[in-house]
């Protein structure tokens, strides 16, 4: 696996198509200039909602990729 990939700045766990779409509505919004507020609003906004991240994606775009490519990771 790619050492850009091991270093993402996104948490692995935000590594879904769901979460990486409301990443970039974001800035799209204008409401995030970087990668770090974005990931902060969508922390706040899970925080203050009932949603869960397991709700959100049960696999990330990493994880479905390694299974796909059959390599280990």
């Amino acid at each position: 696996m790619s050492k850009d990939i091991k270093e993402s700045y996104i948490p692995r766990q935000y590594l879904s198509i769901q979460v990486l779409t409301i990443l970039l509505r974001y800035f799209e919004n204008n409401q995030a200039s970087f990668l770090n507020e974005a990931i902060g609003l969508f922390e706040d906004d899970l925080a203050h909602t009932e949603m869960e991240l397991k709700d959100i994606s049960k696999e990330n775009v990493i994880d479905r990729e390694v299974l796909y490519l059959g390599i280990e990771f």
